[in-house]
């Protein structure tokens, strides 16, 4: 099964121009120039060159500058910590800045969770490497933060079955059968865990 990594704040291109918006119209509520004067003070009125850019404009292209830093360092600390188990690359989503660059404004990383089939040991490790993914960012999103959680259970229940099948293995007679205190004590165990419900469903 594969869930998706990425960080807290929207990724829609459209989030970007948003907030580029809300920044115009918070600086009208202040007290400051319409979008249109500050365009009309910095550009053909105070003979501004043919693509250079005002003032406003300046400050949308480093929010955007940074946004695309923080995203690009998120994912990439998914990655590195996934290894084996991320499926591809970090995949972005871009908005188109006042200078004509696409600054990456949100992202995710794929990553395979699904559980190894017969050997709760090794579905227990890549449990926990799951987990270490989903943590690695310096500020994990929800989305993160519940796939993590996820891991964390699904890696409490294979060990507890790796140690239910080391103790079995241990108590087994010379002829090959298992001991009926051994046979009692999986059984109590298998009903327990039965009796709790199955895990959440990680999904894409």
């Amino acid at each position: 099964m594969d869930i998706s990594l990425g960080p807290t704040v929207p990724s829609s291109p459209a989030f970007a121009r948003r907030e580029i918006a809300r920044d115009a119209a918070e600086g009208v509520a202040r007290g400051g120039p319409p979008a249109q004067a500050v365009l009309s003070a910095t550009g053909k009125a105070a003979g501004r060159r043919p693509g250079e850019l005002s003032d406003e404009e300046k400050r949308q292209v480093e929010q955007l500058k940074k946004r695309d830093r923080e995203v690009r360092a998120h994912e990439q600390a998914h990655l590195s910590a996934a290894g084996q188990y991320a499926i591809g690359g970090a995949r972005y989503t871009y908005a188109t800045g006042p200078d004509g660059t696409q600054y990456a404004v949100g992202g995710e990383v794929e990553i395979d969770t699904s559980e190894i089939r017969g050997d709760p040991e090794a579905t227990a490790r890549k449990m926990e490497q799951v987990r270490r993914a989903a943590l690695a960012p310096l500020n994990p999103s929800p989305q993160d933060l519940r796939v993590a959680a996820e891991a964390s259970q699904t890696e409490a229940k294979a060990r507890a079955e790796a140690s239910d099948k080391h103790a079995g293995e241990a108590h087994r007679h010379e002829g090959g059968s298992p001991c009926p205190l051994c046979a009692a004590e999986r059984y109590s165990t298998s009903a327990t865990s039965a009796s709790a419900g199955p895990l959440i469903s990680v999904s894409a």
